[in-house]
């Protein structure tokens, strides 16, 4: 068991991480943490602002964290769209975290690598990495029914698959749409982001270039994005990596065409790494 956590601990780590980080932004735009920031810390303003109300000064905390006042827009929705809001900045961040990792795991001697095998470790370590941030993401999804009024948000839509499932399959089978969405945030754009940052060392041994490629590619793209939608240019959203990830304020979005754009890291992943095994496989073929 102990040599088990240790051989997936880089996941494990992350996955506490960014578990961590998606309680506490739930908690936030929940309202607790300023409601107990009220209560404990700001108490004038606190008691006139239930003397406003005509409601009496809770006992306790418990007591005030279930106040209508407090609790009128922590729809578990809004919880868990807002509560994962930072996974956007973080995801080229984690995916050069585990490029560095399959450096130091996997490659000792590029020149002696058989490349067939690291593909199937490229491969195995972005599902591992994937497989963790989207279990992070269904707690966040838990969470926010507990914390959350249990009510749902009138007239709140989400774009995504709306092209191909229609316009109310968010309305209608919100359970199922927040798994699918998650699906898309957290299983396949960590691997698509992993897969890339991993290829990189097989290419170059430069470390420092290698960590900052997926940061800076992620970079550079969201500006570029955010320059055209501000010129009204509809390929802007498309070319935003942040797009998939936010899927917000958009009447329409292609999903395909999307994850198909959201995907390039992994194309020049697999060129990168087909390359390498064509390219050893023609050596043996002429050794022998």
């Amino acid at each position: 068991m102990k040599e088990k956590i240790k051989k997936n601990r880089i996941y494990i780590i992350l996955f506490f991480i960014t578990l961590i980080i998606f309680l506490f932004t739930a908690l936030k735009e929940a309202g607790i943490l300023n409601t107990i920031r009220l209560y404990y810390f700001d108490r004038e303003v606190f008691e006139k602002l239930l003397m406003d109300y005509n409601i009496k000064i809770p006992g306790n905390i418990f007591e005030t964290l279930r106040l209508d006042i407090f609790t009128d827009f922590s729809f578990p929705e809004w919880i868990i769209v807002f509560g994962n809001r930072l996974f956007q900045f973080v995801l080229p961040v984690y995916a050069s975290i585990m490029g560095v990792y399959f450096y130091r795991k996997s490659i000792k001697n590029v020149e002696k690598l058989n490349y067939k095998e690291t593909k199937k470790s490229i491969i195995s370590n972005s599902l591992k990495f994937s497989i963790a941030m989207f279990s992070a993401y269904l707690l966040l999804c838990l969470f926010s029914l507990l914390i959350g009024n249990g009510q749902r948000m009138p007239g709140y839509t989400r774009p995504l698959f709306s092209d191909i499932l229609g316009g109310n399959f968010y309305s209608n089978y919100t359970v199922l749409y927040f798994i699918m969405e998650g699906m898309l945030k957290y299983i396949f754009m960590p691997f698509v982001y992993a897969t890339f940052a991993q290829s990189l060392y097989l290419v170059s041994k430069k470390k420092v270039v290698n960590f900052l490629i997926p940061i800076l590619y992620y970079v550079i793209l969201f500006f570029i994005g955010l320059e055209l939608i501000k010129r009204e240019v509809v390929a802007g959203i498309y070319i935003n990596p942040m797009t998939i990830l936010a899927a917000g304020d958009y009447s329409y979005l292609s999903t395909v065409l999307l994850m198909l754009v959201s995907a390039i890291p992994l194309f020049a992943a697999k060129i990168i790494v087909d390359n390498k095994v064509k390219n050893q496989e023609n050596i043996l073929e002429t050794e022998d």
